[in-house]
């Protein structure tokens, strides 16, 4: 089986105009291959519920299984509207009339390999433990006019999802998390990131007796391999909204996993996890477009095709 695997789509965005031609470079890849093939989304196609479902609407005719996994892009709402009600309905019913399986709400199984996914959340516990802090710049503990140093930073702080500072007595933004404006539910982070832990474990039981293979698909980085530290405050500090370890965690202790496909930082490559489990961060980039992987419906092995 071939995997067609895309993330960061984020088709409302002027600077990602090119993701247009996804559609009809699969296709062409789709029509020189008789092998069975499965195309799998994994999260941020766009903010815009109308622009995501017309996106999606452009995979409709190709004759392949598709797969979706949200991203917290696709979560965001404005003026007054509810994130969770995107999540569960809007973003589900986008899915379903454009011919796409909504992972986070149901797993797919084909051949006797089983595709479970869900967006996965943040709980900060990727939070980088030091950075370098730019001269002449005093990070401001949020919500309060007190120096503090990087190691002072708690969870109570990336709750705020702002880092201040202040540089020649003037103070100001060193980076936002946007989720802190777009995003509008009654759930803390850490809260709605256990909540996406039951249906992961619930979905892994629905499937662990009826397959042979596993491949998990998250939006988030629940993996260390995957947390880029660059020595950049503005980077370190979004760290923390990466991923979530405990899913992680969760994730590996399945013995049947052979792959796990994610997206989110924008910055795609390969990772090698614990027991030799393959990870690719699918994100997309102009230059690739796309991620094919290979799977072996016998034993499981994985490999890149491009």
């Amino acid at each position: 089986m071939k995997i067609y695997a895309i993330s960061d789509i984020h088709a409302d965005n002027q600077k990602y105009r090119t993701v247009f031609d996804l559609p009809r470079l699969i296709q062409a890849k789709i029509d020189k291959d008789t092998e069975k093939s499965i195309l799998i989304i994994c999260g941020d196609v766009a903010q815009n519920i109308l622009v995501f479902h017309h996106f999606l609407k452009m995979f409709k005719k190709m004759p392949i299984p598709k797969l979706f996994v949200a991203g917290n892009h696709d979560l965001w709402v404005e003026n007054g509207s509810d994130s969770l009600m995107k999540y569960l309905v809007l973003i589900k019913e986008a899915c379903y009339d454009a011919g796409f399986h909504y992972l986070d709400q149901e797993p797919f199984i084909d051949e006797k390999i089983g595709f479970v996914g869900n967006i996965g959340w943040y709980d900060y516990s990727f939070k980088s433990p030091h950075t370098v802090i730019p001269e002449g710049i005093q990070l401001i503990k949020g919500n309060t006019s007190h120096y503090i140093q990087w190691e002072d930073l708690h969870d109570e702080d990336y709750e705020l999802k702002t880092l201040l500072g202040e540089m020649d007595n003037n103070l100001f933004n060193i980076t936002t998390w946007n989720d802190k404006y777009y995003i509008h539910w009654s759930f803390s982070d850490k809260e709605f990131t256990q909540r996406c832990l039951y249906q992961i474990q619930k979905h892994l039981a629905q499937v662990r007796k009826k397959i042979n293979h596993l491949v998990f698909c998250s939006h988030h980085i629940h993996f260390q391999e995957g947390i880029l530290h660059k020595n950049k405050v503005q980077w370190d500090f979004n760290n923390a909204f990466m991923g979530s370890r405990e899913i992680g965690k969760t994730i590996l202790n399945e013995e049947k996993l052979r792959l796990y496909l994610f997206g989110h930082s924008h910055e795609s490559g390969k990772f090698t996890l614990k027991n030799n489990i393959p990870a690719f961060n699918v994100s997309y980039q102009p230059k690739n477009n796309f991620t094919c992987i290979q799977i072996n419906n016998i034993d499981g092995s994985v490999s890149l095709i491009s």
